[in-house]
């Protein structure tokens, strides 16, 4: 598993794993998703692309990841697959999703927006590693 949950009061928080940036990002992604919707089957799939840039790789984070939260809750879109190209602070997504569908999807928490708290993409050995702290 790319991430794990961390304990934080009244929120939601992972800690965020990967060999390369993309990777990290990749895991972001998943630990979303993982946490606001479980798929109990597939249904038709439509693509969509992202892309921003930002001053910070932590601000590309926390855009990218509030996208996600938005296409969740107000497009109902279920994202079931993406590939992240990060280059110097630039961010290009392509994402396959579903649209909700509540006899294939539960909706399992409501996450309201990702914080900066305590916010650091940092590299340690070979992996770069960030905790992400959501509020529910």
């Amino acid at each position: 598993m790319p991430y794990e949950y961390i304990e934080h009061t009244a929120d939601l928080g992972f800690r965020v794993y990967g060999e390369t940036l993309k990777e990290l990002f990749e895991s972001a992604i998943e630990a979303v998703m993982e946490s606001m919707v479980e798929r109990k089957g597939t249904s038709e799939k439509k693509e969509m692309e992202y892309s921003d840039i930002a001053d910070t790789y932590e601000d590309l984070l926390v855009d990218l990841l509030s996208e996600i939260i938005f296409q969740v809750e107000v497009e109902n879109k279920v994202f079931v697959d993406w590939n992240v190209e990060i280059n110097d602070k630039r961010i290009d997504a392509q994402f396959v999703y579903e649209k909700f569908d509540p006899r294939i999807h539960d909706l399992k928490l409501e996450i309201k927006s990702v914080t900066y708290h305590n916010l650091k993409i940092k590299k340690e050995g070979k992996y770069y590693i960030t905790e992400i702290i959501c509020d529910i």
